[in-house]
C-alpha cells in the first residue's frame, strides 16, 4: 500500500513508487529558495544530485531506476533528512 512521508510539514509520496516521487513543500516555505534533492542506492552510491528552487510540489521522475531502495536526502537551508524511498 502507498504511503507518504511526512518531515517537518514536507511531503514525500507514494512511497512504494514506480515512476514518480512528489515532494509537497507547506506554503510557508520561501518560494524559489534552493533545496538539494540527493538520492543513494542502499550502498551509498550517488544515483543523482540535483538542484531545484522550492515549489508547492517536485516531480521526481525515478522510471529508469532498477527496482530497489534508496535513500532520498533533502537539503535546505534549515532543513536536511533523509528519508528511505522503495522502487518496484
Amino acid at each position: 500500500m502507498p504511503q507518504s512521508f511526512v518531515q517537518g510539514e514536507i511531503r514525500i509520496f507514494p512511497n512504494p513508487a514506480h515512476d514518480n516521487i512528489y515532494i509537497e513543500f507547506p506554503a510557508n516555505k520561501m518560494q524559489n529558495d534552493i533545496v538539494d534533492i540527493v538520492l543513494y542506492d542502499i550502498t551509498g552510491r550517488l544515483i543523482f544530485n540535483y538542484e531545484y528552487k522550492i515549489l508547492p510540489q517536485l516531480k521526481l521522475d525515478i522510471s529508469t531506476l532498477a527496482p530497489a531502495v534508496y535513500l532520498l536526502n533533502i537539503r535546505g537551508r534549515e532543513e536536511n533528512f533523509v528519508v528511505r524511498i522503495e522502487k518496484y
